[in-house]
């Protein structure tokens, strides 16, 4: 039987979505106030999961490109994988992925919406590789890296949102930024995991900063703040007794 639209969240839906959007958390508390106005009005172009929510009357949009992730979780039940992502909203929809793995109980989850600077990665409890910076109001921003798992995540602490971040379109804006053209190396993503301590905190923070003016995942309304290079000992030295 074909699924009527539009349709409330079930409550099985609902847990889901508000286990990645914490309501402790501001960003996320906001989305959840959007999404409570909203109903489910149809399925999106990723088939069965993909919900698109928007107001009952809402003429669903499955033509635009997807916006990016504002959180994401990851389900797992025996040798099964699911997951729960939520994108941001565009036009007045909010559309989300649920994918559950089977019908069994989940021997574990995690999402990357409870983390914060200082803990250990959520997928594996390594210590991941923390980058920080600040906004021009001076508003922390951490983006972290995990060699163990091969993903990069960056925090926001003006609005508790953590979102994911794509290897490979970081990985190019690194290599453009510290000069590398040897196809060989500026085309290897998972160079950034096995070179991971090669790259100097200012390499990470300047192509993070430029990959944000294209990708935008720390919002410009509060810019982020270009690191300050940092003088050798014997420069300060002789700077100051000149």
């Amino acid at each position: 039987m074909a699924e009527s639209f539009p349709r409330s969240l079930s409550g099985r839906e609902r847990e889901l979505l508000w286990w990645v959007l914490p309501a402790e958390r501001p960003g996320y508390a906001q989305v959840r106030v959007r999404i409570e106005t909203m109903q489910v009005v149809a399925i999106g172009r990723r088939g069965d999961g993909n919900l698109v929510l928007a107001a009952p009357k809402h003429r669903a949009d499955l033509e635009s490109p997807l916006p990016s992730a504002i959180a994401f979780g990851e389900l797992v039940a025996k040798q099964l994988r699911g997951s729960v992502t939520v994108r941001e909203e565009f036009e007045g929809q909010i559309e989300v992925e649920i994918v559950e793995p089977g019908s069994g109980a989940h021997e574990h989850r995690w999402t990357y919406s409870e983390w914060l600077p200082g803990r250990p990665c959520p997928q594996c409890s390594a210590q991941p590789r923390v980058v920080g910076m600040s906004t021009e109001s001076g508003s922390p921003v951490s983006l972290a890296i995990c060699p163990q798992d091969r993903r990069l995540w960056v925090h926001s602490g003006r609005t508790g949102i953590c979102r994911p971040v794509p290897v490979t379109l970081f990985y190019s804006e690194l290599m453009r930024r510290t000069g590398v053209r040897d196809p060989r190396l500026a085309l290897r993503s998972d160079r950034l995991f096995e070179a991971l301590g090669t790259f100097t905190e200012a390499d990470l923070a300047v192509a993070f900063i430029s990959y944000n003016h294209v990708r935008t995942k720390i919002a410009d309304d509060d810019p982020l703040r270009p690191p300050v290079p940092r003088r050798s000992f014997f420069r300060r030295w002789f700077s100051f007794y000149r």
